[in-house]
């Protein structure tokens, strides 16, 4: 009867009021009868719901609602829109920032144990009431123990799944039955069936948001409190930030520092004794954490790279990224703590920045630990120092002893070198070749043997 009155909507409370014959009646009895009436014609495709809202159906959509309805659909094609609907439309990313250094991660999506795309090591698996161990919750929190997951419980709702099942169903065979050769009526009716099942999906994703932020969520053999939240979206941020805490415990070695391209430039353009304290007690935890993983792969006889430390500290229990390890490894340079090499030859300053800017040279460029140098030889070296160029060497660490008198020597050289220009005009300076020779020497050696 109200089939065709477009400003009256067939929901089940509407027709609930419109069939009320009496004043006396029982509400709550009579709404559950008129549910159970249809469900009963919607079985028998008398009529049809999309959402909220039911309609009558003529014997032609009649026939059609029935082939939909006897359309067959694999559990492939469920999980895949599931993953469209939670991940793609809700969640929106496959990716999260995390608050405290708002750096983003990356996670693999699941559903039901199903792995969508690319694995991670963070992951988000939402558990559906078609999941085999959906009631069993002490199997779901055991399945989260010392994992890098979450587990996110949808609440069970018989209408989102009958619905999304009607969706793929009326998808295909719209799909399957397009042809020029259909009766006009047909064609209406495949017309309507497609705008029908595009509200179809917009419910669904609003009725899947509504689930997934009244989720129960699972991490590490727990059930995460996360309070009232208005979105599915938002209820997975939060979780998320639970998971990475728990996951990279020792993130927290990296303080509340921000680390940039800047931050490791800084440092190695900075003055060491401006930098640090003069003693390894000021040594950082962080910093002690990548010292330790340099020499223990050095007493193993394996080379460390920049590639090998970033794919090291990256994963759990780190979670380090880039900008943050390149800092660590900028400050162990500065404290003499490490050597960083290329093609066998120590680099300096500014081919440090150059080598920690340059992703195509991670894997070649190595980093190892600095030889130790006894503080007497060091002090030898500044008494020499200060007695051959008459002035006292400013600097305390062995290598910038070194390096600043290399530096000494190079200037000696380019002096020598002038006066030897004019050995024609005054041939007893002939007699500083060998004095020159013996500085060239001196250096090309490593900062260590000067």
């Amino acid at each position: 009867m109200v089939k065709y009155f477009g400003n009256f909507k067939t929901t089940k409370r509407n027709i609930s009021v419109l069939m009320i014959d009496h004043i006396n009646i029982d509400l709550k009895n009579h709404e559950h009868k008129v549910e159970e009436a249809l469900n009963l014609l919607e079985n028998q495709s008398y009529v049809q719901r999309n959402g909220e809202i039911y309609e009558f159906l003529t014997d032609d959509e009649k026939d059609v609602e029935e082939e939909i309805k006897n359309t067959t659909i694999d559990d492939q094609a469920i999980t895949q829109t599931l993953k469209e609907i939670l991940f793609d439309e809700i969640i929106r990313d496959n990716k999260l920032k995390y608050l405290e250094n708002k750096q983003d991660y990356e996670f693999s999506s699941k559903i039901d144990g199903t792995t969508l795309g690319r694995e991670k090591e963070l992951e988000i698996e939402i558990i559906t009431e078609s999941y085999h161990s959906y009631d069993n919750v002490s199997f779901l929190q055991s399945q989260t123990m010392g994992s890098a997951g979450i587990k996110i419980v949808l609440p069970s709702n018989a209408i989102f799944m009958k619905d999304l099942k009607m969706y793929l169903k009326t998808d295909k065979y719209n799909k399957q039955n397009q042809s020029t050769s259909n009766r006009p009526e047909v064609k209406r009716i495949l017309q309507e069936k497609g705008m029908q099942n595009a509200e179809r999906r917009r419910n669904l994703i609003i009725l899947a948001n509504t689930a997934l932020a009244s989720s129960t969520v699972y991490l590490n053999g727990a059930k995460l409190e996360l309070g009232q939240v208005s979105d599915g979206r938002t209820l997975v941020f939060n979780a998320f930030q639970n998971l990475i805490k728990t996951v990279y415990a020792n993130l927290r070695m990296l303080g509340s520092i921000q680390f940039s391209e800047d931050t490791f430039k800084q440092v190695i353009a900075g003055k060491m004794d401006d930098l640090f304290g003069a003693d390894d007690e000021t040594i950082t935890e962080a910093e002690a954490e990548i010292l330790m993983i340099i020499n223990r792969r050095k007493n193993q006889s394996d080379r460390t790279s920049l590639n090998d430390l970033k794919t090291f500290f990256s994963k759990r229990p780190y979670g380090w990224y880039q900008n943050a390890i390149w800092t660590i490894v900028a400050k162990l340079y500065k404290r003499g703590k490490i050597e960083i090499k290329r093609d066998s030859n120590v680099l300096e300053d500014i081919d440090v920045i150059q080598a920690l800017l340059n992703s195509n040279g991670f894997s070649n460029t190595l980093l190892e630990p600095q030889a130790v140098i006894d503080p007497r030889l060091v002090k030898q070296l500044k008494t020499v120092y200060a007695e051959a160029f008459n002035e006292n060497c400013s600097f305390n660490d062995a290598k910038d002893v070194a390096n600043a008198f290399k530096g000494k020597l190079k200037e000696l050289h380019a002096e020598i070198s002038q006066l030897l220009a004019r050995q024609s005009d005054l041939p007893f300076l002939s007699s500083l070749l060998g004095f020159k020779e013996t500085i060239s020497n001196a250096n090309v050696f490593p900062y260590m043997n000067s």
